[in-house]
């Protein structure tokens, strides 16, 4: 993934053994779909404020005995 802004690459999608053919954006931009030639079609989660929560919730044993980094990464509402 690219940022046509400055060309650089933000991230690479690994999970296709296969060539990539077509992608294309769901309209609210928050859903990436590849199609590839090994007969797949993957999905891909761009919604920031989910995989923000779904990152928290991996490390919430490492972040439980952490308050302050728990508070700076993570913040509850």
């Amino acid at each position: 993934l690219w940022n046509i802004s400055t060309g650089q690459l933000i991230s690479t999608f690994t999970g296709h053994t296969g060539t990539v053919f077509s992608v294309g954006f769901s309209p609210d931009g928050k859903t990436l779909a590849s199609g590839s030639s090994d007969t797949t079609i993957k999905l891909w989660n761009l919604d920031l404020d989910s995989l923000l929560a779904q990152g928290c919730r991996w490390l919430d044993g490492y972040l439980a005995t952490r308050p302050d980094e728990a508070k700076e990464l993570c913040p509850r509402e």
